[in-house]
């Protein structure tokens, strides 16, 4: 499983979303297509379709139908895909036969069954594509076309071999492509029982009782959960929790979280999210029906995979009171349980595009020993489709590894990627608190900060080294981000030119200081000036940019409330500090006995203009320290304390979230 929004961060698990990225396939689709049943098309319209999808508007366009109402072990049925008129025609399709009584929306719970001899309509030359999918007997348990030329299906008719044993009712299911970039999913059969009556084996669509408890966490249960905040005893938004089955070598899964559709708990060696094995629950709000799925994410992809390992599975919704649409909104409360084993095998389909073959590829999933990292995800189903839509908000990823046949501990999910949490850290010491030190030092503090070390005065020093090894902080924040996204995020690209900006100007302040003309020139006064508010602005644009980076929607709410309240605190204290030293400035000023030498001493004259007989006929009043003195030691230290503490909190809000 890629910010959120700092999200496309989070590819991997986008790829569980939407189908995989890559480009349409010569020969038909991978083997892997006959288990999720989309197309692997780059620019194929998942939510754009929908007069394609069944029931929207009436315009089911592609229809099943099936030669008899009941099927028996070892007999045979006529099967035909087709338009729902004979104009209507296709250029690609998968099908396969499934168990129709799993009680899930999706179809790759159960093992593909039978095996199909397919015949095409007239007029097209290349015949259909096979595949034995988890049959190592070489049935050719799905179907699907098999050329990516410009050759359209009006029908496929099929004979369909059945399997041996009692399956129960069993349905067809199929996707069509009717063009590139469109498809329709999810069309199926009607539901065929068996002649025999029901089969014998349980279709693991229990429902839970009750949403899971917290009850045993640290003792009998391995936990992660979420907020930090949260304890056993109430107040977790999502969660998941592993009891070991020693008696069976097998662990208890128990999920549940706040969200609109889907939650996908990820295990894997690290916090990336890759290599990932991915279990799948939620609703189908169009279908209203719970649906689990199984995958492996071996790159930047999600790749489907059939697990008859995984037992036991039980789901509970509970709605809240509006469908995503409608955001915002209460959304459903999810909850699931399976059983998987302790070391777990299962295979899935890698594609060779230079052989246009698929080889079934064997991965072995251990909790055991030193145990795996969680990652928790939640999303959207894509609007008036069934089809997994984009994450709501950035996975949860566990600080450390769970061990739940070791150490049987609670630990707190992350609710901000570690490369994020580094970067808004780095970039906000300085601009949250050193860049303003820096400013308010070199604009108010001069007539008091005259001590001299290393024959410079004590407030240029700390004006100095605050702004440039602040500066540099910044920049290694600005590079780190960089280098770990690998590119451009286009999805923060607001945030990022903001950024980009106020360090852009931060950089050019600091290459002007280094060049700055002398005291008492022509072109000092213009310098200071200019040097002056090109800081301001700086800080504001970075302000702006914090501001944009802290409220991204993929981030957690409970992280943007917090966010939202230290850095309102911050702007309207920072604002006030400027207004209010500025307002002690000018009373100063206004002394009229000491305007000249407050002008002098600020540098705000250009002393090149003045004449030497002026300057004899007036001579500088006597100054006493104190009357200089509008922004003491105890207004810096005061300022120095309240904005540390509004940076610490940001940064305590950013690592605790």
């Amino acid at each position: 499983m890629k910010n959120l929004n700092a999200a496309s961060s989070f590819s991997i698990f986008a790829a569980l979303l939407a189908a995989v990225l890559v480009d349409a396939y010569p020969m038909g689709p991978p083997a892997a297509a006959c288990l999720n049943q989309q197309p692997f098309h780059t620019k194929t319209k998942k939510a754009g379709a929908t007069d394609l999808y069944p029931g929207v508007a009436g315009k089911a366009q592609f229809a099943i139908t099936v030669g008899s109402t009941t099927w028996s072990a070892g007999g045979t049925l006529t099967v035909t895909l087709a338009g729902a008129s004979g104009s209507t025609k296709f250029a690609g399709f998968v099908m396969k036969a499934v168990r129709a009584s799993n009680g899930y929306t999706n179809t790759n719970l159960g093992p593909l069954l039978g095996s199909f001899a397919c015949s095409t309509s007239a007029g097209l030359t290349a015949p259909p594509r096979y595949f034995s999918v988890y049959a190592p007997g070489g049935e050719n348990n799905c179907v699907a076309h098999s050329t990516g030329d410009d050759d359209m299906y009006s029908s496929v008719t099929c004979t369909w071999t059945a399997p041996t044993t009692n399956e129960g009712p069993i349905m067809f299911s199929a996707t069509v492509v009717s063009d590139y970039d469109k498809y329709q999913t999810q069309i199926q059969s009607a539901a065929i029982p068996n002649s025999a009556g029901a089969a014998n084996f349980s279709t693991g669509n229990d429902t839970l009782q009750s949403m899971p408890t917290m009850f045993g966490c640290g003792s009998t249960k391995t936990c992660s959960l979420y907020p930090p905040s949260c304890d056993t005893r109430g107040g977790c938004r999502y969660g998941v929790m592993i009891t070991p089955m020693p008696s069976t070598n097998q662990l208890m899964f128990e999920i549940f979280g706040h969200t609109f559709d889907w939650l996908a708990v990820g295990l894997g060696d690290s916090t990336e999210m890759e290599d990932l094995e991915i279990v799948l629950c939620g609703y189908d709000s169009k279908n209203s029906k719970t649906r689990m799925e199984f995958g492996f994410a071996p790159g930047e992809f999600f790749v489907p995979v059939y697990r008859s390992d995984i037992t036991d599975m039980k789901s509970r919704i509970e709605l809240g009171n509006a469908d995503a649409a409608s955001l915002p909104v209460q959304p459903n409360r999810i909850s699931c349980q399976f059983v998987r084993p302790v070391d777990a095998t299962f295979s899935y389909y890698r594609y060779n595009r230079t052989s246009t073959t698929s080889s079934l590829v064997s991965v072995t999933s251990k909790m055991s020993a030193e145990g795996k990292f969680v990652i928790l995800a939640q999303g959207l189903n894509v609007p008036n489709t069934p089809n997994l839509g984009k994450h709501t908000h950035i996975p949860l990823r566990s600080p450390v590894r769970l061990t739940p046949m070791g150490n049987k501990a609670t630990v707190y999910f992350s609710g901000i990627e570690a490369k994020v949490q580094t970067h808004g850290t780095l970039m906000t010491i300085f601009w949250l608190f050193l860049c303003g030190l820096s400013i308010v030092v070199a604009r108010h503090t001069r007539p008091v900060l005259t001590q001299e070390l290393v024959k410079k005065q004590l407030w240029f020093l700390i004006h100095v080294c605050a702004m440039v090894i602040g500066y540099v902080i910044a920049l290694a924040g600005f590079i780190y981000i960089l280098v770990k996204e690998g590119e451009w995020e286009t999805d923060s690209q607001v945030h990022g030119i903001f950024g980009v900006i106020g360090m852009s100007l931060g950089l050019i302040n600091i290459i002007a200081g280094i060049f700055r003309p002398h005291p008492g020139t022509k072109n000092r006064s213009i310098f200071n000036r200019l040097h002056r508010w090109n800081g301001l602005l700086a800080m504001a644009f970075a302000t702006v940019a914090i501001w944009l980076g802290a409220t991204f929607e993929s981030l957690r709410p409970e992280f943007r409330f917090w966010a939202v309240i230290v850095l309102a605190i911050y702007t309207g204290m920072q604002i006030i500090a400027m207004i209010l030293f500025e307002c002690l400035r000018i009373r100063a000023v206004r002394n009229k006995k000491l305007e000249g030498a407050i002008s002098r001493r600020f540098e705000l004259t250009d002393k090149s203009t003045e004449s030497v007989a002026a300057t004899n006929s007036e001579p500088e009043p006597k100054i006493k320290g104190k009357q200089l003195e509008h922004v003491n030691e105890g207004w810096l230290v005061a300022y120095a304390c309240v904005f540390l503490a509004l940076a610490a909190a940001f940064w305590a809000g950013l690592w605790m979230h």
